[in-house]
């Protein structure tokens, strides 16, 4: 590189001879280094090719930052072009203006220019040094950050690597003492197994040896036994054969007396009938019927108010009732021919009533009210469809009544309420207040049964009030001789209040009761019936009243085959 100065007026030779004279020894002794230029722009700073401490930690990179020696190069060239520059400007036109003062030697202004160009030169040098420097601070402070950052990160995955390890080495650790746990319990495991299995020879052996031991004793106990048995065999059948010598003799003698016995019931059951015949045939007192019926009305009345009225008012005693009837109610619906079923039920019944008896006599009473209102029920529903059922539902009325002897009275005031035949009470049906009282019921839009439905209601009830007194009991407390009564009021009944429903009372009670009654009664018996089933229908014949003919025929078959009814099943065990 030149310095190319020129003066006015001088000759082509002189500026020939003073560029020979410096420019090129300028150039070997003061190398241009372009980047000590004061006008080097940032952009040339920015050139140098340093890697920021970010992208050697995003890209891995570990060489160590240094100068760039095409870097270097460029910015001498800069430089030089600064210089270049910095001189046109000084001398405009590329030469040194004329009119500045006295002319002066070329070889001083050239030192004086030399001296301006060193000294520009220096402070060029001066920034350049001190750029360089703070540039090599900022690469160091950079370089320093990123080895602490990657020592950091090294010391974090050593730690991550050691925790590994460590859990690693934990679970080793876990598995090597569960291993001997194992190996420990399994080792116990056969020891207690093979210990186990010696205790049980041991025991089969023990076992064995008692088992032999006590074959051997039982040997000789059978033995011993067989002698004793043999000798006690003996000595029973001689205490027997003394006992059914004397059994044999006492069940003779007690039926003697048993025979003798029944003998003198009948006798006076039939004295009885023929005194209650001869009295009845002369005169039915309907008075005392009335009477009879008006007592049983108001036994309905004093319960509903001394009875039904206190225990609805008294919650507690109305929940105990309530309780009570449901363990009731369910055993009228169980009633098979069964004895030994009806005397499971019947003892159930009974502590009911025992129980209520004990916790309060309102209690006591509602219950048997409650008890003979459902008989009276179901003898009008069931007994009517079918007669054999009964004698199963007497039964277990029967036997209540004889364990609570205060239900006969409720029992009758039910009975009598529904069905007033079975005391013989008539009125006329052609009134409302003549309906209610012989026990008619309105339909649920208010009309009046129809008179076989009445009629049929009448036979099941009279069915089970029949197979009541039937019942040969000596503490039947409702006997045959009830039926005398029936059978003479209905026949002493007025014609004009003889209706359909009297013929079916005395059907019914035909059906269930007649053999028993010609057993009971023999020859008078005997008279009454024929009484019923001949006079009596024939003079209602003209009324057409359908029982009244079925009566007829009952009757007609009797006097044919000598048989007045078949039986009832009899009870089973």
């Amino acid at each position: 590189m030149r310095f190319s100065a020129h003066r006015s007026g001088l000759s082509d030779g002189e500026d020939e001879s003073y560029d020979s004279l410096w420019s090129d020894s300028e150039e070997e002794e003061f190398p241009v280094n372009p980047s000590d230029s004061e006008e080097t722009p940032e952009s040339d700073e920015e050139d140098v090719d340093t890697p920021s401490a970010s992208d050697r930690e995003e890209n891995g990179d570990t060489s160590r930052s240094r100068f760039s020696i095409d870097s270097f190069s460029q910015e001498s060239e800069t430089y030089a072009r600064n210089r270049q520059s910095l001189l046109a400007h000084s001398s405009p036109g590329g030469h040194v203006s004329r009119s500045m003062g006295p002319k002066s030697s070329p070889v001083i202004t050239t030192k004086r220019r030399m001296s301006a160009d060193l000294e520009e030169l220096q402070n060029v040098m001066n920034r350049m040094t001190l750029s360089h420097s703070q540039r090599y601070q900022q690469m160091m402070s950079q370089e320093h950050d990123y080895v602490h950052n990657q020592i950091e990160h090294i010391k974090t995955n050593e730690q991550k690597d050691l925790g590994q390890v460590q859990n690693r080495i934990k679970q080793m650790t876990e598995r090597r003492r569960s291993l001997i746990l194992d190996w420990r319990r399994e080792e116990e495991r056969k020891e207690r197994e093979r210990r186990e299995r010696e205790e049980a020879i041991r025991r089969e052996e023990e076992r064995k040896r008692l088992e032999e031991q006590r074959r051997l004793e039982q040997i000789q106990a059978e033995e011993r036994r067989r002698e004793e048995e043999k000798r006690e065999a003996e000595r029973k059948r001689l205490e027997e054969q003394k006992k059914a010598a004397e059994a044999k003799e006492k069940a003779k003698q007690e039926a003697i007396a048993r025979a003798k016995k029944e003998a003198e019931v009948q006798a006076a059951e039939k004295a009885k009938a023929e005194e209650e015949a001869r009295n009845t045939s002369a005169f039915t007192d309907f008075k005392k019927i009335e009477a009879e019926f008006a007592r049983y009305k108001s036994k309905i009345a004093d319960i509903k108010a001394n009875v039904l009225g206190p225990v609805s008012a008294d919650k507690t005693l109305k929940r105990y009732c309530f309780d009570a009837k449901r363990k009731i109610k369910p055993k009228l619906g169980q009633l098979t021919h069964s004895q030994s079923h009806l005397d499971q039920l019947q003892a159930s019944l009974n502590q009911v009533l025992d129980d209520a008896k004990s916790y309060n006599n309102l209690a006591y009473q509602w219950l048997m009210n409650f008890f003979c209102k459902a008989v009276v029920s179901q003898a009008e529903t069931e007994a009517t469809v079918a007669p054999q059922a009964a004698l199963p539902l007497a039964l277990f009325t029967l036997n209540a009544v004889i364990a609570h002897p205060e239900m006969k009275e409720f029992l009758m005031a039910r009975f009598v309420k529904k069905c007033p035949h079975i005391i013989g009470y008539a009125s006329t049906v052609d009134t409302e207040e003549g309906r209610i009282r012989m026990g008619w019921k309105r339909s649920s839009d208010g009309k009046w049964e129809d008179d076989s439905q009445y009629s049929e209601r009448v036979a099941g009830m009279v069915s089970v009030w029949a197979a009541l007194t039937q019942i040969n009991i000596p503490s039947n407390p409702i006997p045959m001789n009830e039926a005398w009564v029936f059978l003479a009021r209905e026949l002493n009944k007025d014609p004009k209040l003889t209706i359909n429903s009297d013929f079916s009372a005395v059907g019914a009670w035909w059906d269930v009761s007649a053999q028993r009654f010609l057993d009971t009664y023999g020859k008078q018996g005997t008279k009454l019936l024929t009484l019923v089933w001949d006079e009596w229908t024939n003079a209602h014949r003209d009324k057409r009243f359908p029982a009244a003919a079925r009566l007829r025929i009952l009757g007609e078959e009797w006097a044919k085959n000598g048989v007045a009814n078949k039986p009832l099943k009899p009870m089973e065990r």
